[in-house]
C-alpha cells in the first residue's frame, strides 16, 4: 500500500553487533513530488538484539540454570552450544520451559565466579544471540552481618547526577544480593523494594552502587560497577531520611538516617569515614572532596578522623558524679569502662553512663565541699 513506500529495508551483509552505536548516511532521496534533500543526511541509532542471557544460577553443586530473554528455538540448541571458559562442556541439557535451559556438569563447582561461552542459538522468532555470548555466573558465600555496609549515597543530586547508595562488601568472600532490599524510612511513599530478583554479584572487598538511572551515572562519570534499581527509593532531596539495607531473610543490614542540614550534601555525595563504625553517626560521614562529587565504586576520599577526643568541660550532678563533655562522640563499648577512670581524693567509681560526647561518672558516696577533686 501507499505507506509502504514510506519505508525502506535494507539487507545487510553482516550482522549487526550487539549494544553498539551506528551512522545511518543517505542522500539524494527524493519524495513523490520531487523535492530532494540538500547535501547527506545522517541519523545515529544503538542496535539491541533482544534475545540475549538474561542470567545463570548454580541450582545444585553441579548445575546451571540458564534464563533468557526470549522462548528458545530448541532445534537450535545442543549440548556444543555452551562451554565454560576453560573449555569444559556441560554433560546433560534440560529445558524446563521455554525461555530457560538448565545445565549439568561432570564435576561440582567451588566457590568463586564461572564464565558460561554460549554460540549460535536462535530465538523462536528468529533472533540469533550474540556471538560468543559471555554468561558470569557465580558460587557464594554465605553473608555474615556485617559483611555489607553504606559506603557512599548521594541524595541531593545537582543537575546531570543521579541518586545513588553504594555498597561495600568489607568480607573476602563473594556475596549474592538476590532478594536484598534498599528502602526509605518506613511507611513513606516510593519506599523502594527488592534490588534484584536474580543473581547479583558483590566482589570480595568490592563495591556495587545502586543507582536510580545507571545511564545517567556512565553519561555523567563513565563507565562503573552501576546497578540500575527499577524501584529505586525515593529518598527526599531536601528534608531527612532514612536509608535501610535489607538482607534477604528480611533483616536490618544496616541503616542511616540523615538529618537536614546537619549531615550536609547538598549537591555532593556523603561519603563514610570508616566502615568499623556506625553508620548512624553523622560524624561518620562527610561531603566527598572529589572533583566529580563523589567516588561511587572507588575508594572514599573524605578526610580521616585521625585526632583523639579532647576534653572540654566539666560539671558536678548532686553531688553524686561527674559530668564530662568532649569535642566529638566517644565510643561506648570502651569509655564505659570504669577501670579506666581514678578519682583523688579516692572515690569508688560505680558506674560509667555515655550518651553521644557526654561521660557521666557515678561514685559511691557523696562529694565534699570546697574540696578538689582530679579525675
Amino acid at each position: 500500500n501507499i505507506e509502504d513506500r514510506k519505508i525502506l529495508i535494507f539487507d545487510l551483509e553482516e550482522n549487526l553487533l550487539d549494544n553498539v552505536d551506528y551512522s545511518f548516511i543517505y542522500e539524494n532521496v527524493d519524495d513523490i513530488f520531487g523535492n530532494s534533500f540538500s547535501g547527506s543526511q545522517e541519523f545515529e541509532f544503538r542496535f539491541l538484539n533482544p534475545f540475549r542471557v538474561l542470567s545463570g544460577d548454580v541450582e545444585e553443586t553441579n548445575t546451571v540454570f540458564v534464563q533468557f530473554t526470549q522462548p528458545l528455538n530448541v532445534s537450535t540448541v545442543s549440548l556444543s552450544n555452551f562451554q565454560l571458559d576453560d573449555g569444559t562442556v556441560p554433560v546433560s541439557i534440560e529445558f524446563p520451559n521455554s525461555e530457560n535451559v538448565r545445565l549439568e556438569f561432570s564435576e561440582d563447582f567451588e566457590i568463586g565466579s564461572y564464565t558460561l561461552l554460549i554460540n549460535n542459538i536462535e530465538s523462536i522468532v528468529g533472533w540469533t544471540i550474540e556471538d560468543h555470548t559471555e554468561l558470569n555466573f557465580f558460587v557464594f558465600d554465605d553473608y555474615e552481618p556485617g559483611d555489607i555496609v553504606i559506603n557512599e549515597f548521594m541524595y541531593n543530586t545537582p543537575d546531570g547526577y543521579s541518586k545513588y547508595v553504594e555498597l561495600f562488601n568489607t568480607s573476602d568472600k563473594i556475596l549474592n544480593l538476590r532478594n536484598w532490599e534498599l528502602r526509605r524510612a518506613e511507611g513513606a511513599p516510593n519506599n523502594g523494594g527488592v534490588i534484584s530478583s536474580t543473581s547479583l554479584a558483590i566482589e570480595p572487598n568490592g563495591f556495587l552502587v545502586i543507582a536510580e538511572d545507571s545511564l545517567q551515572m556512565t553519561n555523567t562519570l563513565g563507565s562503573g560497577k552501576w546497578f540500575q534499581m527499577d524501584n529505586f527509593p525515593g529518598i527526599t532531596q531536601t528534608q531527612s531520611d532514612e536509608i535501610r539495607l535489607i538482607d534477604n531473610n528480611g533483616d536490618v543490614a544496616e541503616s542511616l538516617r540523615y538529618e537536614r542540614p546537619e549531615w550536609g550534601g547538598t549537591n555532593v555525595a556523603l561519603e563514610r569515614r570508616s566502615a568499623d563504625v556506625s553508620a548512624q553517626f553523622v560524624e561518620n560521614w562527610g561531603e566527598s572532596p572529589n572533583d566529580l562529587l563523589g567516588t561511587p565504586g572507588l575508594e572514599n576520599e573524605v578526610e580521616q578522623d585521625t585526632t583523639p577526643p579532647v576534653w572540654e568541660s566539666l560539671s558536678t550532678l548532686e553531688n553524686e558524679a561527674f559530668a564530662l563533655k568532649f569535642n566529638e562522640r566517644l565510643d561506648k563499648e570502651t569509655t564505659t569502662q570504669t577501670g579506666r577512670y581514678s578519682i583523688a581524693p579516692e572515690l569508688e567509681t560505680v558506674s560509667v553512663d555515655v550518651t553521644r560526647n557526654m561521660v557521666e561518672i557515678i561514685i559511691d558516696g557523696e562529694l565534699q565541699s570546697d574540696t578538689e577533686y582530679e579525675i
